[in-house]
């Protein structure tokens, strides 16, 4: 296994839960986290990324504890949750150019991003 999250717990103050004993195992390939606002997705992630304590629980990535965060980070790639958006490309210009290979990526009609 890639990830392996055993009872996580992250309560906030005045005991509010964003996260209640979450076990998750994800094997190698590509996985995603779907819910509704206020699931605790973005808490999940913060956690695993070791910028955010959990209340109990434990879990490793690839083999290495949360605990060790310094290993963890240098391992880890997260996405900066703001995104910006160009004023003269579409939507899907813009997912074309925010997923663009190292090196840069050039569309026919408008060049290099």
């Amino acid at each position: 296994m890639s990830v392996e999250i055993h009872e996580l717990i992250k309560e906030y103050a005045r005991g509010v839960r964003a996260l209640n004993g979450v076990t998750v195992n994800f094997g190698s390939g590509t996985s995603g986290i779907l819910g509704p606002n206020g699931a605790g997705k973005t808490t999940f992630i913060r956690i695993i990324a070791t910028l955010l304590s959990p209340t109990t629980g434990e879990g490793q990535i690839f083999g290495v504890p949360l605990r060790d965060y310094q290993t963890i980070r240098e391992m880890l790639g997260l996405p900066a949750a703001v995104f910006w958006i160009l004023p003269s490309v579409d939507r899907q210009g813009d997912i074309a150019v925010l997923c663009a290979p190292e090196g840069g990526w050039q569309d026919p009609v408008l060049g290099a991003a």
